[in-house]
């Protein structure tokens, strides 16, 4: 752990960072501490999906580690270089449906600000 501390050039930021992404285990504790809000997340998903949403307009509001940990659970660390978000991050999620003669379309947009390294 001393090894793994040293290495790393703002201790208190980027070792938040390693633990919930780059860790052995990371899956783990994102799995562990934040399970409960990708559950509510899918399942108002999956109202808006079958038509069942009452609402427009969800907002959650969280702090560097809530957006920390839900940027690790989307994978988005696997992607691309993760880094602790800053004053003013945000992480956008809007879904959006169409219907097309018999057909239904539904699309999910993600948009990152001041978490990746693109």
């Amino acid at each position: 752990m001393v090894s793994v501390l040293s290495s790393l050039s703002s201790p208190t930021y980027e070792w938040l960072s390693y633990i919930w992404n780059a860790a052995d285990k990371a899956t783990d504790y994102v799995k562990l501490t934040f399970g409960v809000f990708f559950s509510e997340l899918a399942q108002n998903f999956k109202a808006f999906l079958s038509g069942s949403e009452s609402y427009k307009l969800r907002f959650y509001v969280g702090h560097d580690g809530t957006m920390i940990r839900l940027a690790a659970g989307l994978g988005i660390g696997k992607t691309s270089t993760l880094r602790w978000p800053g004053l003013g991050s945000e992480i956008v999620m809007e879904v959006s449906g169409w219907t097309m003669g018999s057909s239904s379309i539904a699309a999910l947009s993600l948009y990152l600000l001041g978490l990746a390294n693109t």
